[in-house]
């Protein structure tokens, strides 16, 4: 893999990471906009949380199309190959950051769980969800290069 190959992935990456984020915090934008704008009586709010939703949109929209400029603007000659182990050792940065990130998750439920048994239940999913995570990011850390090996075998 190129590192011209490499950057426009980490961009589609960011965009695609964006996207998510910006759908999972639209509803909330919407659901605390409207709720203060009842209270508040001011017809700003909902513009304001379009107006939010519609810049990030943008913003994915620009870095999905950087990311094939990229790839468009490097001159064939420049292109470099990434050492052997290149690939592994990202592999198992993305282990890491998702195995921080569950155990930072995981902190933050178990301390905010309710004793009473029907509220239990509902932070049961978030829980397991996140020890998945860690698991996923344990055998991306420990198995890189059997990781390397699919994504190759993948790419054909």
């Amino acid at each position: 893999m190129e590192t011209k190959q490499i950057t426009a992935i980490a961009i589609r990456v960011l965009a695609l990471w964006l996207l998510v984020h910006l759908v999972l915090s639209g509803s909330t934008l919407f659901v605390l906009f409207s709720t203060v704008s009842r209270l508040e009586q001011h017809e700003l709010y909902p513009w304001v949380s379009i107006g939010f939703l519609a810049l990030g949109l943008l913003a994915v929209v620009l870095l999905w199309r950087l990311s094939g400029k990229v790839l468009q603007s490097i001159e064939e000659d420049s292109q470099k190959r990434l050492p052997q182990g290149t690939q592994a050792f990202i592999i198992q940065l993305l282990g890491i950051y998702l195995l921080v990130t569950a155990l930072v998750q995981l902190s933050r439920q178990v301390f905010m769980m309710p004793h009473n048994v029907a509220e239990f239940l509902q932070y049961v999913l978030p829980i397991v969800g996140n020890g998945m995570q860690g698991l996923i990011a344990l055998a991306l850390v420990a198995k890189a290069n059997a990781w390397q090996r699919l994504l190759v075998r993948l790419r054909g």
